[in-house]
């Protein structure tokens, strides 16, 4: 598979943390509900299993309204240093590159 600018999203960031408290708050679910959305906003995972092959149910609530879906994905690698999801979000594909070692 090759990168298509016109579908494709890659963003890079260098977090100043240790990889494991940044690892945790990727592939913990509690953890991961604490960062995922902007506040006010509250995000809520449903189904969390980071395994390749797992799922990543979300829901999110707004403004104090009941919660509703969210994200719906896949986790396709999950290792030490580097994690790939595949999401739908609105009914879009939208396919996620792992991260740089």
């Amino acid at each position: 598979m090759t990168f298509d600018p016109e579908r494709d999203l890659s963003i890079a960031r260098f977090i100043r943390a240790p990889r494991a408290t940044v690892w945790s708050a990727w592939t913990e679910p509690r953890q991961f509900e604490q960062w995922w959305v902007p506040a006010p906003a509250i995000c809520r995972a449903v189904r969390f299993e980071p395994v390749p092959g797992g799922a990543m149910l979300t829901e999110i609530s707004e403004d104090g309204k009941p919660f509703a879906p969210h994200m719906n994905a896949c986790f396709l690698v999950v290792e030490p240093h580097g994690l790939a999801r595949l999401w739908s979000i609105a009914k879009e594909k939208l396919r996620l590159w792992p991260f740089p070692h």
